[in-house]
């Protein structure tokens, strides 16, 4: 008895291809990527900058921490710490390196990962007037 199974074979292999121009399309647009998320990590480092004082801060499942670099400049780093349902999928189901899954996340989330930064700015600037305020009732 010989099996059928040439149009199911046919129909993969045009799945495959589109599979493939898809994927090729998704990975020329990686630089920018790259420079899009680099470019608004740089953005949030240096408006923390100058604050004067290192944040750290969490939004989704990336940890953050603006903080003075090698270099003497604010940098703003990031590190996945979970398998978020959407940053897997773009690592699993993409295929996307995690650097480049991580910015695209970040990218995509942006306004929220501002406003997460904001937020921990606040927290730091309440610590701080709460330290001026008891140093001043200490000192008068």
């Amino acid at each position: 008895m010989a099996f059928v199974y040439g149009a199911a074979i046919s129909r993969l292999r045009e799945e495959t291809m589109k599979l493939k121009a898809s994927r090729e399309a998704l990975l020329k647009g990686a630089g920018q990527i790259y420079l899009e998320g680099n470019r608004f990590l740089n953005a949030l480092a240096t408006v923390v900058s100058h604050g004067g004082q290192e944040v750290s801060f969490s939004w989704g499942t990336m940890a953050f921490t603006v903080a003075l670099g090698d270099k003497g400049k604010y940098v703003c780093k990031y590190d996945p710490t979970t398998g978020d349902g959407e940053l897997r999928r773009y690592v699993d189901d993409m295929g996307l390196d995690l650097r480049l899954a991580c910015l695209l996340y970040i990218l995509n989330h942006s306004d929220d990962v501002a406003a997460a930064c904001a937020e921990a700015v606040r927290a730091r600037r309440e610590v701080v007037d709460e330290g001026t305020a008891l140093m001043e009732r200490l000192t008068t």
